[in-house]
């Protein structure tokens, strides 16, 4: 269950490194970040008390269950040992707990949950999501070799060369990593051309070595990009795209960098905007969900938004984004959960019958994809979660954020005075506790590829600290919408 020592203290030694060379205060942060969750793993260090007291717990909630649906007898977790021995290795500690997590997520799966009201298997199962919660607060195990290292300023330097004219003698100004997601990289730029002009620039670059979940095809987003320009949506000029069959490295999109403006950094700047700006984001809401995705359009096609998707009703697109989660889920060599699958068996169950029409969802409507231009949108960014489905899903990501009730009820105004359409608490509620689904699947797969594979340092901060909000908020996010639902 521990992480080798040398693998940890190689990544930290080579964040402390990267500390050493930067001047700016947000991407320290995020170099600090990742420092400190990997010293928080070294001091935890053998805490093999914890994780025999973690499996008896287990033990007994499975047993519990098990009464509980009438299986004793047949049940897989009495085939396990009641607790784990002294004499286990770490090896056999580890196999020990996989087993007991997969007979738990067999026990979840026949056991009807949710079954509703004040049931006993209702209780039991949030309490085995509670349980599992508490265990990524336990070491876990790994190898890993060092990522590539590219000069990505050749790199940028080559491409806009490449796009002839006024740009074959162009020369790199400046560059500059953004403070991004853990997906894909976004590197802020500027060239000079032949003809004295400056061309301030983003690029976004894919990266392989990330979880699927926080994972995005630069190409399929570029053609939504453009597609989204063409209609009018506020966001960055689309300038060109470097495919893996270019000469270059990397599958990279360039794009005009969005006028000088604010980007919100926190939920906090999002609760202090004024009147003037939560009806620019309301607007521009409206106008990405009114948006007509023609799926023979040349521009269109072949981007990030399936043809597929395009079904009659947003309650249909909405469980097809669904699937597209639990696939990624199942594709992934996660250890079984009773989190993810009693929150899969929850939403399948209460999905909201919207009879409306699916809408461009941008799938990640937060403060720190909008950049004002003083009280007015200049530019909404990262389309990479962008698909079909209910409108819900957007406002339930963003509407809590917000500062005041008076504001959630300004914000809504302005929204269906735009053009939106209101939707209702349940669904609200019903797609944050979606939120905290994919967050964790995401989150999983994560902690495994910094344990088992060649990602980055700074996975071992979203694998082993983000990875316990979803995993302690996504209980109460089904209380929640279950109290909505008993009031409806």
């Amino acid at each position: 269950m521990k992480i080798q020592k040398h693998r940890l203290l190689s990544c930290l030694l080579q964040e402390i490194d990267k500390l050493a060379v930067l001047g700016d205060p947000l991407r320290v942060k995020q170099h600090h970040l990742a420092a400190h969750a990997i010293l928080a793993e070294l001091v935890r260090g053998d805490r093999l008390h914890d994780i025999r007291d973690q499996y008896e717990c287990g033990y007994s909630l499975g047993l519990r269950l098990a009464r509980a649906i009438g299986r004793v007898d047949a049940s897989p977790v009495c085939k396990l040992p009641p607790r784990i021995s002294h004499s286990y290795d770490q090896a056999a500690t580890h196999a020990l707990f996989y087993g007991l997590q997969s007979a738990l997520a067999d026990l979840i799966a026949v056991s009807g949950y949710p079954v509703g009201g004040d049931s006993e298997i209702d209780a039991v199962v949030l309490n085995l999501m509670r349980w599992e919660a508490s265990l990524y607060e336990l070491p876990s195990l790994p190898e890993s070799s060092q990522s590539r290292q590219l000069d990505m300023q050749a790199m940028l330097e080559r491409s806009v060369r490449n796009q002839g004219g006024a740009l074959t003698h162009a020369r790199l100004l400046q560059c500059e990593q953004v403070l991004d997601s853990f997906g894909n990289t976004a590197l802020h730029f500027e060239i000079e051309d032949a003809d004295s002009r400056r061309w301030p620039l983003v690029c976004r670059i894919q990266k392989d070595d990330v979880p699927l979940g926080l994972r995005s095809n630069v190409a399929d987003e570029f053609r939504l990009l453009r597609y989204l320009y063409q209609q009018g949506i506020s966001v960055a000029e689309p300038m060109w795209l470097e495919n893996k069959r270019s000469i270059e490295e990397l599958s990279f999109s360039v794009s005009r960098r969005p006028p000088t403006g604010t980007q919100l950094e926190s939920w906090t700047d999002l609760q202090s905007l004024n009147g003037s700006q939560i009806q620019a984001l309301a607007s521009e809401l409206a106008r990405i969900h009114g948006v007509r995705l023609q799926a023979n359009d040349g521009v269109l096609q072949d981007n990030l938004i399936d043809s597929t998707d395009s079904e009659p009703r947003a309650a249909v697109a909405a469980q097809r984004y669904l699937d597209r989660w639990v696939n990624l889920w199942k594709s992934s060599d996660t250890a079984p959960s009773s989190i993810l699958l009693a929150t899969l068996q929850w939403l399948r169950v209460n999905a909201p019958q919207s009879n409306e029409e699916p809408v461009l969802v941008h799938g990640d409507y937060s403060p720190n994809n909008v950049v004002f231009d003083g009280d007015q949108v200049a530019s909404v960014v990262d389309w990479s979660h962008a698909h079909t489905g209910d409108r819900a899903e957007d406002l339930a990501y963003l509407l809590p954020s917000l500062g005041s009730h008076e504001q959630v009820d300004h914000f809504m105004r302005e929204y269906v005075a735009a053009g939106g359409h209101t939707v209702s608490q349940f669904q609200l509620k019903y797609y944050a506790v979606m939120d905290q689904f994919k967050k964790l699947v995401a989150m999983q797969e994560a902690r495994l590829r910094f344990d088992m594979s060649h990602a980055d340092p700074e996975l071992c901060f979203i694998g082993f600290q983000s990875i316990q909000m979803p995993a302690s908020n996504v209980g109460a996010a089904i209380c929640a919408a279950e109290a909505v639902r008993h009031m409806m």
